[in-house]
């Protein structure tokens, strides 16, 4: 009994380490006030890999942060991701480098998405909050946890 109980909760704690994880929220200074993301951070190749993969929605002011050890040339696609996305590429400083818009789902030949310079970071959010919220390269970003 001890035995497997010990066993279900190291795999519980193997599985619970292989998720993404609830990371910090980021405030930009919009025209319309501040507008806050939840973002779940993205810091391994397996997770930066999978990315949003399989998931069906986003919920609104939601998104997936890819957090790079260092500034990089980075290399973003879209496959089996059931709904289009906003881009948000920064640098170390929290800037934004560049975005990309509206972009599709594809399941097989994937387009390959590179920035601007080199990016940190990377936000994925719904298809349409970079117009909504009128985000500019150039803009700075504020992390908070």
């Amino acid at each position: 009994m001890k035995k497997s109980l010990f066993v279900s909760l190291v795999l519980l704690l193997f599985l619970a380490a292989c998720t993404e994880t609830q990371g910090p929220t980021l405030t930009f200074n919009t025209q319309y006030g501040y507008t806050k993301v939840t973002v779940e951070s993205s810091t391994t190749l397996e997770s930066w890999t999978k990315g949003l993969m399989g998931r069906t929605s986003l919920p609104e002011n939601h998104g997936m942060l890819f957090v790079f050890p260092d500034e990089r040339v980075t290399k973003m696609w879209m496959k089996d991701t059931q709904f289009p996305l906003d881009m948000i590429f920064m640098n170390k400083e929290y800037k934004i480098i560049d975005l990309k818009e509206n972009f599709q789902t594809c399941t097989n030949k994937c387009e390959i998405y590179t920035a601007q310079g080199k990016p940190q970071y990377v936000l994925e959010v719904n298809a349409g909050f970079v117009q909504k919220n009128e985000i500019k390269i150039g803009d700075h970003v504020r992390f908070t946890e």
